[in-house]
């Protein structure tokens, strides 16, 4: 059906305005940029993080009136497939077997050399080529891009291997768990989507993995990569200021890091409190201590399950990071509440280590993530959640410490 003029033209319109307005914050972005480059501060990554996310915004609205609202509706098909196709090309071992830099391979030595079937590999790599990350340089013939070579970090190919298999399928599937359990969130353990789309009732998420050890195995490299790579809560609290203010001996107990899994925060801290005595107490589940290599001098390492009794009293800072978002309300009230016995009033505070979301205009990455944990019956929390989370814990919060242009957070919190 032809369009009438009026149409056309206020479709035209439309296009021109978003496409100024990402030209403006285009050129916003650059100069704020280039007033940051070499400077090494979170206020400066902050303000960049800012802009950037405002960009984004922008380029997806205009991404958005570019294709209409229709084609809008059918973006899901594309978002869903896409994501299937490049989840079994890293399982397939495409992305290391391609050259990096100038090289290219075929869709017939691709296929030999990797043992599948060409016409499987062709329909996988359209979507890869189509929407990324690969290109196509000639007819079934393939080449990495610096978007397909980030998968080549085995950080980032462990955590989509897991991270899709564990939320994507359930979160294909909440409308059926919903139906089936009625409309309101989740929180138990052993009945939640992830349990309804995984067919494993009576078990959670964890023991699960322990039936798998491939995919548990995977998963724990997938969170150790993460650990690496987001240490952010020792550059936001600022532990060598605090510490420093307190008069301590060799048998101090500083810092408890729970569920510090291999030690890179608490590595970190050391590095930056080189010269104040004290112990320095690494916890996780004895599985992970078993694998924790040597740490540097000072730090001790304890398994520990942070729903027993803390076996370290009386320390200056607890630190517990990206464990409560997986955990309910009730949950996260007993865990905070184990932790709470063993601190020391107007001496002991708790430090912990997650996203708070906004009370309006969350950024993309906060939403998605609130809803993956809602897979598991956990959540992220708003500030007046963390509040009343922490006053039914018997803990009270002192300061929120944040990161600019993230929704990362230390959460400040002394015993009541």
């Amino acid at each position: 059906m032809a369009k009438i003029r009026e149409t056309v033209q206020r479709e035209n319109e439309v296009i021109q305005e978003a496409f100024d307005e990402v030209q403006s914050l285009v050129n916003q972005y650059q100069t704020i940029n280039k007033k940051n480059t070499g400077i090494d501060s979170i206020e400066s990554s902050g303000e960049v993080s800012r802009m950037k996310l405002a960009l984004v915004r922008r380029i997806n609205g205009l991404f958005q009136v570019t294709k209409g609202p229709v084609d809008m509706v059918f973006n899901h098909f594309e978002n869903v497939s896409h994501s299937g196709a490049v989840r079994a090309l890293l399982e397939i071992g495409v992305f290391q077997q391609i050259p990096t830099g100038n090289g290219s391979k075929s869709a017939t030595e691709l296929a030999a050399e990797l043992g599948v079937d060409k016409k499987l590999l062709v329909r996988l790599m359209r979507l890869a080529t189509t929407l990324g990350p690969f290109k196509e340089v000639a007819f079934e013939e393939y080449a990495h891009t610096p978007y397909s070579e980030a998968y080549l970090r085995v950080e980032l190919r462990r955590v989509i291997q897991v991270e899709l298999r564990r939320y994507a399928v359930p979160e294909l599937r909440l409308c059926d768990f919903f139906q089936k359990n009625g409309w309101t969130t989740p929180t138990s353990t052993t009945n939640n989507p992830y349990t309804f789309a995984h067919h494993i009732g009576g078990k959670d998420m964890w023991d699960h993995m322990k039936t798998l050890p491939e995919r548990e195995k995977t998963f724990n490299e997938a969170m150790a990569a993460q650990c690496r790579e987001s240490s952010w809560i020792v550059g936001i609290f600022p532990f060598e200021k605090e510490l420093s203010k307190i008069g301590t001996d060799d048998d101090t107990p500083l810092v408890v890091d729970i569920g510090g899994r291999i030690g890179h925060d608490m590595r970190q801290i050391k590095k930056l409190c080189p010269s104040i005595k004290g112990r320095m107490i690494l916890e996780d589940g004895p599985e992970i201590i078993a694998e924790v290599g040597d740490l540097p001098p000072g730090i001790e390492k304890i398994g520990y399950c942070f729903f027993t009794p803390q076996p370290v009293k009386g320390a200056l800072f607890y630190t517990i990071r990206r464990c409560l978002h997986n955990w309910s309300d009730e949950t996260c009230i007993t865990i905070l509440k184990i932790i709470a016995a063993a601190m020391i009033p107007n001496k002991s505070r708790l430090v912990i280590g997650e996203i708070v979301l906004p009370d309006t205009d969350s950024a993309i990455e906060t939403s998605w993530l609130d809803l993956a944990m809602m897979v598991l019956g956990g959540m992220e929390r708003t500030k007046s959640q963390w509040i009343s989370l922490l006053d039914a814990s018997g803990l009270e919060l002192r300061q929120i410490h944040t990161s600019p242009g993230t929704a990362n957070a230390a959460i400040e919190a002394w015993l009541k």
